[in-house]
């Protein structure tokens, strides 16, 4: 998802200042629409996150090492996620010749 949004706000990549919002939206309904059912707390980690937080003050001692530690699943993805799509946008999509560009710009 952070790909998408990195290519969106990238203004050398989208057309106008009216299709990235747009795309935004698509996008997003895409992957609500395609992984909701599945998996709900994969868009917002703190539904995982806030319920569990809030069984262990009610008392329940395991609530973080149910389902084989499943809790850190869905806090570290979108972290390692948005690193790897930083990276990834940065070596696929951004030509060679405007990274050429940036670093004579920035060195002088």
């Amino acid at each position: 998802m952070l790909f998408a949004v990195h290519f969106m706000a990238d203004k050398r990549m989208t057309a106008s200042t009216t299709t990235g919002p747009l795309m935004l939206g698509f996008m997003l309904a895409a992957v609500l629409y395609g992984g909701a059912n599945i998996n709900p707390i994969g868009i917002n980690p703190a539904r995982d996150f806030g319920p569990r937080l809030f069984i262990l003050m009610a008392g329940w001692r395991d609530t973080f090492s149910a389902y084989n530690y499943y809790f850190y699943i869905p806090l570290l993805s979108p972290i390692v996620g948005g690193i790897a799509a930083q990276g990834l946008y940065d070596y696929l999509m951004i030509p060679t010749s405007i990274k050429r560009k940036e670093d004579r710009v920035g060195h002088h």
